[in-house]
C-alpha cells in the first residue's frame, strides 16, 4: 500500500510542477509587449487621389497614427521608456522627433542648415537624438551645386557637432551606455561630380572616430548595440564589382555573415548574453527572403513568399522578435512580425522597428 502512495505522490508531484512550469511560461508571454513601428497609407486631406504615408505606431493589437497627414514621413527608429514611446522619421518633414504622439522640432546653429534625425535614444530621461545637418555645398564641376551632411546628435535639444575627416558624414543609429555616447553613420567622400561616392562606415564614441572599412571596398552601417565594453556594428560592404554581403564587427573586427559573392545586407543587430542576432535579408534569383542570424547561422522567414525582407530584431527572455514585411498572395507587402519564426499579419502596410518590453 505505501508503494501505491508513493507512486501517487510522485505522480501528484510531477503534474504539479509541469502546471507551475506552464503557468510561468504564460506569465512570461503575458508580461511582453510588443511595439511595432512601421507606416500606413491614407488619402491625402488636400487631394482624395495622392496618398499620404503616415507613420504607425502598433502594440500588442492597436494601432495609433503619430505623424501629420499632410507630411510623407517614413520612420526611421523607436525608443520605448517606461511608457513613454520616442519616433524618429525623415521625409517632408525632417528636424523633429515625437514623444507619445507629439513633436519636439530641433535646432541647428549652423547657417541655412536643414536637420534631419536619424535615431532616438533615452537614458535616464534624457533624450538623445542621432541625425545631421544638410547644408549646400559647391563640388568641383557641377554648376548646380550639391550638398553635404554634417553629422551631429542632440542631447535634450542641445547640439552637439561630430568630427568627420571629408566634412561629409550622416548618421544611421545611437546608443548611450553609462556617461558614453555612441553614434554610428558613414562618411561619404568624392572629388568631383563625375566620380561615385565611396562611403566608408564609422562610429563615434563620445566624439572619438573608429572606422570600420577595408581599403578597396565600400561599408556601410545600419545598426549599433553596445553590451559592457564591447560595441557591435551592424551593415554590409561590397567590395569592387561585387554584391552587397551581409557583416558586423565587434569592436572593429569585422566578421562576414554571407560570401562576398551572395547579395545580402544587414539592418539591426542585438545582443542577448554571448548571443549575436541579426535581421536582414537574402537575395536570391528574384526571390528576396527575410533572414535573421543568430552567431551567423541563418533562419529564413520568408514562408515561400517572393518578396519579404527584416528590417529590426530584438530578444527577449530567448524569445526572438523580428520585424518586417512579406508580400501576401496579392503581391503587395503587408507589415509583420515573426515570434521566434511564427508569423504575426499586422493591419499596417510596413513595419521598420520593433522593441519589446515587459
Amino acid at each position: 500500500m505505501q508503494n501505491v502512495y508513493k507512486a501517487c505522490f510522485k505522480v501528484l508531484l510531477l503534474v504539479t510542477l509541469f502546471i507551475s512550469i506552464s503557468c510561468k511560461k504564460d506569465e512570461v508571454e503575458k508580461e511582453h509587449k510588443v511595439h511595432v513601428l512601421g507606416i500606413v497609407y491614407e488619402l491625402s486631406p488636400s487631394d482624395p487621389y495622392v496618398t499620404s504615408t503616415r507613420i504607425a505606431y502598433w502594440m500588442n493589437g492597436v494601432v495609433d497614427t503619430i505623424s501629420d497627414l499632410r507630411f510623407k514621413v517614413l520612420p526611421n527608429s523607436m525608443y520605448v521608456s517606461d511608457d513613454d514611446v520616442y519616433v524618429t522619421g525623415l521625409g517632408d518633414i525632417n528636424n523633429v522627433y515625437w514623444k507619445n504622439g507629439s513633436p519636439v522640432y530641433l535646432k541647428s546653429d549652423i547657417e541655412d542648415g536643414y536637420v534631419h534625425t536619424s535615431s532616438v535614444f533615452v537614458s535616464d530621461k534624457d533624450v538623445y537624438v542621432a541625425g545631421y545637418v544638410r547644408v549646400l555645398s559647391q563640388i568641383p564641376g557641377d554648376p548646380l551645386g550639391s550638398y553635404r551632411d554634417i553629422p551631429m546628435y542632440w542631447k535634450n535639444g542641445i547640439q552637439y557637432q561630430l568630427p568627420t575627416s571629408t566634412g561629409n558624414a550622416s548618421t544611421t543609429s545611437i546608443y548611450v551606455s553609462g556617461s558614453d555616447v555612441y553614434v554610428l553613420g558613414v562618411e561619404l567622400k568624392r572629388s568631383n561630380i563625375n566620380e561615385s561616392y565611396t562611403t566608408t562606415a564609422l562610429y563615434w564614441k563620445n566624439g572619438v572616430v573608429t572606422k570600420l572599412s577595408d581599403e578597396g571596398s565600400s561599408t556601410l552601417a545600419t545598426s549599433l548595440f553596445v553590451s559592457g565594453n564591447d560595441v557591435y556594428v551592424a551593415g554590409y560592404e561590397r567590395k569592387e564589382n561585387e554584391e552587397l554581403f551581409a557583416k558586423y564587427w565587434k569592436n572593429g573586427i569585422g566578421v562576414n555573415i554571407t560570401d562576398e559573392k551572395s547579395n545580402a545586407n544587414v539592418r539591426s543587430i542585438f545582443v542577448s548574453g554571448n548571443d549575436v542576432y541579426l535581421a536582414g535579408s537574402v537575395n536570391e534569383g528574384t526571390r528576396t527572403k527575410a533572414t535573421y542570424w543568430k552567431n551567423g547561422i541563418p533562419v529564413y522567414l520568408d514562408g515561400g513568399s517572393p518578396f519579404s525582407t527584416a528590417s529590426s530584431i530584438y530578444v527577449l527572455d530567448n524569445e526572438v522578435y523580428v520585424a518586417g514585411i512579406r508580400s501576401r498572395e496579392q503581391g503587395t507587402p503587408n507589415g509583420t512580425y515573426w515570434k521566434n519564426g511564427v508569423e504575426v499579419a499586422l493591419p499596417i502596410n510596413d513595419t521598420r522597428f520593433i522593441v519589446v518590453t515587459k
